[in-house]
């Protein structure tokens, strides 16, 4: 059996079986055509895409920088924005070159739709629009600058073409939950070519979908789609002359998923596009969930987008919990924590504040120490000299240095007692302590009393 439709050699769409040129690329079908005849085939030289030159200005507020990319859709420039502060944007300007007015009606149609497609969307991996016009006979779109490279070029410094198993898993999660918010859309938004040049990463691992050239809206009922758009290799089977449906982007995300986890292309599968060879070491889990992403009957894949995210959610989820973590202090366990999240405030021990004053512990040391002085330095004179008669407490007596010295012992060993910990009070007026003189002349404290009520005798 003659196939219907005419492949591109080059960028693998389908076309027309009477059809010339590429209706995606504008490249010649057919080995027969000259590249003479190709460059007068279709609009005039005008038409050409990616001439604008650095400094160029387009509708005297996008300044060129350079170009940045190229794809069967158009050339895209790196460009300022004069009129926000020469802020980065990317600027799409449309390839028409090769195409019959037919085709240059169609594709402008195309670059409409994805302008007013991504007007209306909002999503973290998807670039805002800012602008959309006509200049010279050309059309343009301005959106986004996204800093980085798509995941072409970043497969090709992959070792082996392919990626480590958790970051496919990201970007799988990246991916899944952009398409899902496009298939929710009211109607659904199909993507329908997704591939490595159409997802942009940024330095920081973000990921972005780019190129929404064939995206369309799903109309349930419809029998099938009006043009077949796809990239073989990526696209589904129901892509070359069916219905596309949510299911169809199931099917390019798992082709894409077995590429960066195995370093295949499937742009190379021959002579059958929708054979993949069996995955390896990579968990069964994930090589059973992209197996199914990939079945040539539509109903057989996973539901939606919804399921894949959460399948692949749960992969990264059961690979963390194999992952032992790294020791770097002990950990408390749950029942100490509760534990100690059960203490009443009166069950917490006060944390000592420091003083910003002299403490009285140190006064009471130099006190000490000055008294040691004195009773060491007046030892001799003192022990054993007669002392002249002392009243006090209403009775007369003589005493002899050796009670004066024990009355000086008396007093230190009142000090030092101060000392221990709990002892010393933290605040004592006058008025709360009784003294009198001792019998060498100094005062003596006999009670004192502590601001809570307590009694500390000496």
């Amino acid at each position: 059996m003659v196939s219907s439709h005419l492949y591109c050699s080059i960028c693998g769409a389908a076309n027309r079986a009477q059809a010339t040129f590429c209706n995606t690329c504008g490249r010649p079908l057919r080995t027969d055509i000259s590249s003479q005849q190709y460059l007068l085939v279709g609009s005039a030289p005008s038409t050409r895409i990616g001439l604008l030159t650095s400094n160029h200005l387009l509708k005297r507020r996008y300044r060129i920088l350079r170009p940045i990319g190229k794809g069967g859709m158009g050339v895209v420039y790196k460009a300022e924005d004069r009129l926000f502060q020469n802020r980065p944007v990317a600027v799409k300007e449309m390839n028409q070159h090769g195409l019959s007015p037919r085709e240059l009606i169609e594709a402008i149609e195309a670059f409409e739709r994805e302008a007013y497609l991504l007007v209306d969307l909002s999503h973290p991996s998807l670039p805002k629009i800012h602008d959309y016009f006509e200049e010279e006979g050309r059309w343009y779109l301005v959106m986004d600058f996204i800093e980085g490279e798509n995941l072409e070029k970043y497969l090709e410094k992959a070792p082996g073409g392919r990626l480590p198993l958790k970051e496919t898993l990201k970007i799988g999660m990246k991916l899944s939950h952009v398409l899902h918010y496009l298939h929710s859309h009211r109607p659904p938004i199909i993507f329908r070519d997704l591939k490595p040049t159409n997802v942009m990463r940024t330095p920081t691992g973000e990921i972005y979908l780019i190129d929404f050239g064939i995206a369309r809206l799903f109309k349930a009922g419809q029998a099938q789609d009006t043009v077949s758009y796809g990239s073989v290799g990526y696209a589904a089977p129901e892509q070359f002359g069916k219905l596309t449906t949510p299911q169809s982007d199931i099917y390019s995300l798992g082709a894409l998923l077995h590429q960066l986890l195995s370093g295949y292309d499937p742009g190379t599968n021959t002579p059958n596009p929708f054979t993949f060879p069996p995955l390896s070491r990579v968990p069964a889990k994930l090589e059973g969930l992209v197996g199914q992403m990939v079945e040539m009957n539509a109903t057989n894949r996973p539901a939606s987008m919804a399921a894949v995210y959460q399948e692949l959610q749960g992969i990264e989820a059961q690979l963390v919990r194999k992952t032992p973590l790294p020791q770097t202090r002990s950990t408390p366990t749950a029942a100490a924590v509760s534990k100690q999240r059960m203490l009443s405030p009166s069950q917490i021990p006060a944390r000592s504040q420091p003083s910003k004053k002299i403490s009285r512990r140190a006064v009471i040391i130099g006190m000490a120490a000055l008294g040691l002085a004195v009773a060491g330095g007046g030892m001799e004179v003192w022990v054993f000299a007669p002392h002249p008669l002392y009243t006090y407490g209403g009775h007369s007596e003589n005493v002899n240095g050796m009670a004066d010295m024990f009355s000086a012992i008396e007093v230190i060993l009142v000090m030092l007692y101060l000392l221990l910990p709990g002892r010393l009070p933290t605040h004592v007026s006058h008025q709360e302590a009784q003294m009198e003189p001792c019998r060498c002349g100094m005062w003596r404290m006999e009670t004192m009393y502590t601001p809570t009520g307590g009694i500390l005798s000496m």
